[in-house]
Formats: C-alpha cells, sequence, structure tokens
C-alpha cells in the first residue's frame, strides 16, 4: 500500500479482554486473547469554520458511520478542521473527503 504525504499510516493491534464474574462458585480468570493486526491512516480535512453546529453534527454522524472510520475529531477551538484515523483497506482518504463535500460543500485534505 502507497500512502501520500497526506496521510500517515499506523499499526494497531487489537486486543479483546475477557473477564469473568469474580463470585463464590468461580474464580476470577482473565484472559487476553491476540485478535489481529489493522492499519490505520490518519488525515486532517480543512472544512468551513462557519457552518452550523446542525452540518458540523451531520458530519461526525456521517464519518461515523463509514465502514473502516475508527475515529473522528471537530476540535472546538479548531472549527475548520476534521481529524479522522480510519483503516484504509477498507475506506479511501478520497471517499471520507467526499461524504464531507456532499454535506458541507467544500473540503480539502490537509494531512496530519
Amino acid at each position: 500500500m502507497i500512502l501520500d504525504q497526506q496521510n500517515q499510516l499506523h499499526q494497531l493491534t487489537l486486543y479483546i479482554y475477557t473477564f469473568n464474574t469474580i463470585n463464590k462458585y468461580n474464580n476470577t480468570q482473565i484472559g487476553v486473547r491476540k485478535m489481529t493486526d489493522i492499519n490505520i491512516a490518519d488525515v486532517t480535512l480543512h472544512i468551513d469554520n462557519n457552518l452550523s453546529s446542525t452540518v458540523r453534527e451531520a458530519i461526525d454522524k456521517e464519518l461515523r458511520g463509514i465502514n473502516g472510520v475508527v475515529s473522528v475529531h471537530m476540535p472546538a477551538d479548531k472549527a475548520h478542521l476534521v481529524e479522522v484515523a480510519y483503516n484504509p483497506d477498507n475506506v479511501q482518504a478520497e471517499h471520507i473527503a467526499h461524504s464531507i463535500r456532499e454535506l458541507a460543500g467544500h473540503v480539502e485534505l490537509i494531512g496530519l
């Protein structure tokens, strides 16, 4: 996979922690099981800082609904930025930008 300068690739290992309930009939058991390794890329996008809170909430909801998006951060003190972490095996930065463009009209990939 080739990523341009606007994206940074990170490895993330996911772990599932299984905790059994403590009770007088059961000894406590804590297990850690390695599930999978996934690629995580980060992208920062520039949007219009004059967007209404309704549009910003719609962008957040839309992005979180995309398969492969891991997290969305829209800092209140930097209303012109959207930071998205995603799995590039499932979704590309251009798809994320297109989803924002559909709601906000303007978006630029600026990197991280």
